[in-house]
């Protein structure tokens, strides 16, 4: 999970996204499944807390500078269906685990 903050580590979620510019659901499912099982073993791991704020903040700046006409960034797979399902589901599904934590 941890590898995900360095997002020069190809096949990661962040890397998708930062390096290559696409979402990748299924990466971020994948962390959210690992950590929620990690949860059910382990409380209070402060790296893993901090990754997930980390995440969080950055996918919030990506959906961000994707919408800023100024800003060269952009999703290449971007559509509003991912947008939604960020904002709805996946990112308080993270919130949730980071209060766990």
């Amino acid at each position: 999970m941890l590898q995900n903050r360095d997002d020069l580590i190809k096949d990661t979620f962040c890397y998708s996204l930062f390096e290559e510019v696409f979402f990748h659901a299924n990466l971020i499912e994948i962390i959210i499944k690992n950590v929620e099982e990690y949860t059910s073993l382990v409380k209070n791991d402060i790296d893993i807390k901090n990754l997930l704020i980390w995440i969080c903040q950055c996918v919030d700046q990506c959906f961000i500078s994707h919408h800023d006409k100024d800003d060269y960034y952009t999703i290449k797979n971007y559509s509003s269906e991912i947008e939604s399902k960020w904002i709805n589901s996946w990112k308080p599904r993270i919130q949730l685990l980071v209060e766990k934590l």
